[in-house]
């Protein structure tokens, strides 16, 4: 893989605004440096147009981010003066060096012309966001044009305000950081351990899977993941013998394979609920070893220490057997992870000699159940935490729409799943945070946090501190979706009952509980549960889970029993619409949020101001102006968010475009509240149907339809609350026009 990859996909995941007009300025600039064919300033003129340019530079001491482009150069921000680290004389001589530096002309531009086709497969194959057709003209326009220098684009240097110089690493002065775009490592000397592994730990307990609720690994795709991952510096993979039912040890075990043993840290876990004897123990430990493909496990931990799984280990010969793995080197370090109160961690740790404990730590837990005890107990031992579920099985990765929106207010461009990596890495006795990655989204945003992370201060903690006061408003359940009450004797699916009451409880979307829940078959429904108490013999969380089930049984039958709740067609009527050009962002099922919706990519329009270059540009009627929910579900599902401009409008950048001849839309006004949900989904494209076949208005085979947010019946309520969405459908076309 050209080395190039991995900084394209650094620079993709730390600017999200840039522009295809901003990678091909990388790349000419990692394959021809600070040089321009035609330019060749004296010493003197360099230093005069750096002074001149620090002028206007705004002194922001925390933007000192030096960042690689490839083949030996870095973009050196000009804060670096502000900040103190580098003199401007200096800074312009290492400047002037680097332009100095010899070059093969011929091989450079070979190198680069190679690299910008390499971006177009990677922005075609959606490693990088970008919209294919556009981004493919643009790079066909510019080699027609000759290979030349470029400027940013103007929303790249509206958000990032890139103030820099392109400096060959050699030539940097010594008071420069060079940030090597690696996840951040403690520097901490931990005891016991010589070598720290990364602070981000990749968990290989919730990998891709090839199909919706099948414990089968999605390898291709898995693979690529963890590749970025080593790529970028993580060196800790923690698996464990029942996760994906034992698949997850065998495909880490062909994932690592390919690097040096000595570049990573490989974590697995004793399933101690299998062990009965030592000759068991020998038995799993030999066995995971071969799944692994390794000699030695860096880090091997008793897994799921709690008042009952600790038992196995008290058998005679279990834990001799262990620590004399750790003597002959099969072991370098050994721990256990640990789900129970504070007294028995207190009891367990002090009962054997351990190199680190693995805690469940996040922001809510620390109080909820007192992780803070957990973790003083063991600091107070002299021996580091790695930590499991920092971002709670993803339950604080979406929260409630008011704690979103005070992380969002606060770090705009960050992630609320950020946040809690943040916090659990903050403490300074946490050597590793685990992240169970899912997706190369969660990798990205990941890698993103680590390799620029800086502990939560106090600002930071305040921030933290409102969200979860606004998130704790909401009943949750805490379970994590770790599985271990799995399977129930009588079929119940427990976690994902708790999942949909969880995000019930969050938004109070009553119509997509309903859908959520009547999605689940009868058997495998909270009401099936049969009270045999046999799934909280194994939950860690403690949940007194068959009272939970039958409190969510209660809650559907409650909300069933309210019937439509509202919502109503109130007018329905044929509309023209001219041929018109639609203007916006295109997605797929991938991008459905937790809720099953789109609604966290509407979120970042509005936060990112997406509409703002396109509201010139629309339709000059009140229907025309409104923002647009697109969709189609045939021959494959498509949804977009944008607005319906005029046929022909120009493309701005960074957008994608959809043309429409004239056609005629059934448009059904759906008045109802927006809290809740009833404006939207399935229920309402039924009736919407419904409606215009009343009145004689059919659907053509695989329709266009769209929600319309129309000012001002969408943005002003009645007196009873409600608000009128218009659903548009496309249509036969009248014969006789």
């Amino acid at each position: 893989m050209d080395p190039i990859v991995p900084i394209l996909k650094r620079h993709a995941a730390r600017h999200p605004a840039m522009t295809i007009q901003d990678y091909v300025k990388l790349l000419y600039q990692a394959a021809f440096g600070p040089r321009h064919f035609t330019a060749d300033p004296t010493l003197d003129e360099v230093l005069d147009y750096l002074i001149r340019e620090l002028a206007g530079t705004p002194a922001d001491t925390q933007r000192v981010i030096v960042e690689e482009i490839g083949d030996g150069y870095v973009r050196v921000p000009l804060e670096c003066v502000h900040a103190e680290l580098v003199s401007t004389d200096e800074l312009a001589t290492a400047f002037y060096r680097s332009m100095q530096r010899p070059i093969d002309i011929e091989a450079a531009r070979a190198t680069f012309t190679e690299r910008l086709a390499l971006l177009s497969d990677l922005i075609r194959d959606g490693a990088i966001d970008l919209p294919a057709e556009a981004s493919s003209a643009y790079l066909s326009d510019y080699l027609a044009q000759g290979i030349r220098p470029t400027h940013h684009s103007l929303i790249y240097n509206q958000t990032d305000r890139p103030h820099y110089r392109v400096i060959h690493k050699d030539d940097l002065p010594k008071g420069v950081p060079l940030m090597e775009n690696r996840v951040f490592v403690k520097p901490t000397r931990f005891k016991g351990i010589d070598n720290n592994p990364s602070l981000l730990g990749f968990g290989c307990m919730r990998l891709p899977t090839i199909a919706k609720d099948k414990p089968d690994i999605d390898e291709v795709l898995a693979q690529k993941m963890i590749d970025e991952a080593y790529a970028s510096g993580v060196t800790y993979f923690d698996t464990a013998y029942p996760y994906h039912r034992g698949l997850s040890e065998l495909f880490i075990g062909k994932a690592l394979k390919k690097y040096p043993r000595d570049s990573f840290h490989l974590a697995s876990k004793m399933p101690g609920w299998l062990v009965q004897s030592r000759a068991d123990a020998e038995k799993y430990f030999n066995e995971q070893l071969a799944k692994c493909q390794v000699d030695y496990f860096d880090y091997y931990l008793c897994h799921a220490l709690g008042e009952e799984n600790y038992k196995p280990y008290l058998i005679p010969g279990v834990m001799d057997f262990l620590h004399e793995m750790k003597a002959a080197g099969k072991i370098r370090h050994l721990g256990f992870s640990f789900h129970d109160v504070p007294d028995v961690l207190d009891r367990i740790i002090h009962a054997h000699e351990w190199d680190f404990v693995q805690l469940q730590l996040n922001y809510l837990d620390w109080e909820f159940q007192d992780a803070k005890r957990q973790y003083d107990i063991v600091t107070g031992c002299g021996i580091p935490v790695i930590v499991m579920e920092p971002v709670r099985g993803g339950l604080l990765a979406t929260l409630s729409e008011e704690a979103v929106s005070i992380f969002k207010a606060a770090e705009p461009k960050k992630s609320v799943a950020s946040w809690a990596i943040r916090y659990a890495a903050s403490k300074p006795n946490v050597m590793v945070v685990l992240s169970g990655m899912s997706n190369e989204e969660q990798v990205h945003d990941n890698l993103a946090t680590m390799r620029d992370f800086h502990p939560l201060d106090r600002d930071d903690e305040a921030v933290l501190k409102r969200a979860l006061d606004a998130f704790l408003k909401n009943r949750t359940i805490p379970c994590t979706a770790c599985g271990y009450c799995m399977p129930c004797p009588n079929g119940v699916d427990i976690p994902r009952m708790f999942r949909i009451h969880n995000e019930y409880a969050l938004r109070k979307h009553k119509r997509g509980f309903i859908a959520d829940y009547e999605d689940v078959s009868p058997e495998q429904r909270a009401e099936a549960c049969v009270w045999c108490g046999e799934c909280m013999t194994h939950c860690p969380q403690k949940i007194m889970i068959p009272e939970r089930l039958a409190e969510i049984a209660a809650l559907y039958q409650s909300i069933k029993s309210e019937g439509g709740m509202g919502m109503k067609i109130v007018n329905c009527y044929r509309e023209r619409m001219d041929a018109s050009r639609f203007i916006g962002r295109k997605y797929d099922d991938s991008n459905r949020d937790a809720t099953g919706g789109f609604g966290t990519k509407w979120g970042e329009w509005f936060d990112g101001g997406l509409f703002s270059p396109l509201e010139k540009l629309t339709i000059d009627t009140p229907e025309g102006a409104s923002y647009i929910g697109l969709m189609r579900c045939a021959p494959k599902f498509q949804y977009w968010i944008g607005v319906f401009c005029p046929a022909k409008t120009a493309v701005p950048e960074g957008y994608e475009s959809l043309d429409f001849p004239a056609i005629d839309l059934s448009v059904s006004w759906v008045k109802g509240k927006q809290e809740n949900g009833e404006i939207y989904g399935a229920k309402v494209h039924e009736a919407s149907v419904a409606a215009g076949r009343a009145i004689g208005l059919e659907q053509v085979k695989e329709p266009w339809y769209f929600e319309r947010y129309c000012e001002p019946r969408f943005n002003h309520k009645d007196a009873a609350g409600d608000i009128i969405l218009d659903y548009c459908i496309e249509i036969a076309t009248e014969k006789a026009r």
